[in-house]
């Protein structure tokens, strides 16, 4: 009877054992945007969620990737889901400036001119990394204007290195005021699964001698878990089509990545040439008053969906005349 007391208290613990070592640890990440769809003017706005086990990661890194309809860079940024977390990174970038040619800091340059940056990475770990700089510049902190890989490059373990980068040319036809950039640190891209290896770095600087209006400046508000980033669909500078996202972050020792799909299009644009002129106004304009079961009613021209084209849908296109779009 003691024996099969015994094998039964094996049994039991083992049992518990398994239960606990076979016990699913679930890293989830998503990320949505505000709307399916866009047109210039709009502000796409990119919300996502990391969880460990359905509860919130309050001290997460997330890396985000957009390529627009092309499949070029349009957008990189490192985004937290909370506070930001005071980690002992394995790499980090310990300087993100704005400079002159000669590396020295400078945070105004004139509208068609060039600007440059200086920028540090340490590898705190004891072994060699490889790395990738990414770098997203945008006019006010909305709307990009130019994505690249700044550096690549492998680093030992121990060792900082400085790197300037000139000149990086202003375009002719950029807004002046504030301009931001935003420097990710990466082993890779996030389409090829490329993982962040600590918060991104801002540099806010000064575009001058132009004319025009900078873009708002958008603060986003982050809760715990949650992440999100603000874009703007600027006339005659973005694509048409769809753009796509990749996210991807590490916690702990596990790994989880996302994607999710936006189209921009021009509403209004019903000959589809790529820009509001006066042929979209009065193909809307003549069909003024037509519901739903006239005769000349089209569904196309009814922008608001309401089963009737009113004064509202001449005043879409109305406001958007003269907007277009890039045609891949």
């Amino acid at each position: 009877m003691k024996k099969c007391l015994t094998l039964l208290t094996i049994t039991i613990l083992v049992t518990i054992a398994l239960s606990q070592t076979t016990k699913a640890t679930s890293l989830s990440l998503t990320v949505t945007t505000n709307k399916p769809t866009y047109t210039v003017g709009e502000f796409p706005q990119i919300l996502g969620n990391l969880t460990l086990n359905n509860e919130p990661v309050q001290d997460g890194i997330v890396a985000l990737q957009v390529n627009n309809s092309k499949n070029e860079l349009y957008l990189v940024r490192t985004l937290t889901t909370g506070t930001i977390p005071q980690n002992h990174w394995t790499l980090e970038l310990t300087q993100f400036i704005t400079c002159d040619s000669a590396g020295n800091p400078e945070t105004t340059f004139p509208r068609g001119g060039a600007m440059g940056f200086k920028i540090t990475i340490k590898n705190n770990a004891a072994t060699t990394y490889d790395y990738m700089v990414v770098i997203s510049l945008l006019y006010g902190n909305t709307i990009p204007y130019k994505t690249f890989i700044a550096t690549t490059g492998t680093l030992d373990g121990q060792k900082t290195r400085t790197i300037t980068l000139w000149p990086i040319t202003i375009p002719n036809d950029s807004p002046i005021g504030n301009a931001t950039a935003y420097a990710s640190l990466l082993n890779a891209l996030p389409t090829d699964n490329g993982l962040p290896y600590c918060p991104e770095k801002e540099a806010v600087f000064q575009i001058t001698a132009a004319s025009g209006n900078p873009a708002p400046l958008i603060t986003p508000t982050v809760q715990n878990g949650t992440f999100n980033v603000t874009t703007y669909i600027a006339s005659g500078k973005a694509w048409k089509g769809n753009y796509t996202i990749y996210a991807i972050t590490k916690y702990q020792y596990y790994i989880a990545t996302a994607q999710k799909t936006y189209e921009v299009k021009l509403i209004g644009d019903f000959n589809q040439d790529n820009i509001i002129d006066i042929s979209d106004l009065s193909a809307v304009a003549i069909r003024f008053g037509k519901s739903e079961g006239d005769p000349g009613y089209d569904p196309i021209y009814d922008l608001d969906h309401d089963g009737a084209i009113l004064i509202s849908d001449i005043s879409m296109v109305a406001r958007g005349f003269g907007a277009s779009l890039l045609d891949p």
